[in-house]
């Protein structure tokens, strides 16, 4: 599997997730799955490539920003500025803090937010730790945002070899 750049989104982790279930049954049944991450990897294409039984990147490769984020975009104010006026009417601390057009996300928003980040990432990181079988107290500073060389990644166990397209298809092979 040649994996390119991926979206970042939300549903993208979501359909990521679904691709790497299907790849596990095909590899419970014995077959081996090679994974190639071009050049730079961000979460998204590593999480999918942490499925592989091998996964081959380029010697001057990059590993980065292992994490998850969110943007919240809030449209309120912008809309006022072309006269766009409109009142959302909740009831509940929780019932309106994603909206686009709601004021300032209040503390309970982000407390909201933040646990479904976390929850996401710790699943995402789970089924990392379980398929490459990593030490988590070697490598959990690993996936604070940094920037990790091929040759980093190599020796934590994040990547098995170094090669091209070429080299993983011979593998294949």
């Amino acid at each position: 599997i040649r994996i390119g750049h991926l979206s970042s989104s939300l549903s993208s982790i979501g359909l990521i997730q679904d691709i790497r279930s299907e790849l596990s049954k095909a590899k419970s049944k014995g077959k081996t799955i090679i994974t190639y991450l071009e050049n730079w990897a961000m979460l998204p294409e590593y999480y999918l490539a942490s499925i592989g039984t091998k996964i081959v990147m380029p010697e001057l490769g990059t590993l980065s920003h292992l994490g998850v984020k969110i943007e919240l975009n809030k449209t309120k104010e912008f809309l006022k500025n072309f006269g766009i006026n409109h009142d959302i009417i909740t009831s509940g601390k929780f019932k309106s803090q994603l909206q686009p057009n709601s004021s300032q996300l209040t503390k309970e928003g982000r407390h909201q937010l933040q646990g479904v980040i976390d929850n996401l990432f710790d699943h995402v990181i789970s089924d990392i730790k379980q398929e490459r079988n990593l030490n988590w107290e070697n490598t959990k500073s690993l996936f604070d945002g940094r920037l990790i060389t091929a040759h980093q990644a190599k020796n934590n166990g994040l990547i098995d070899e170094f090669g091209y397209w070429n080299k993983a298809k011979d593998i294949a092979l």
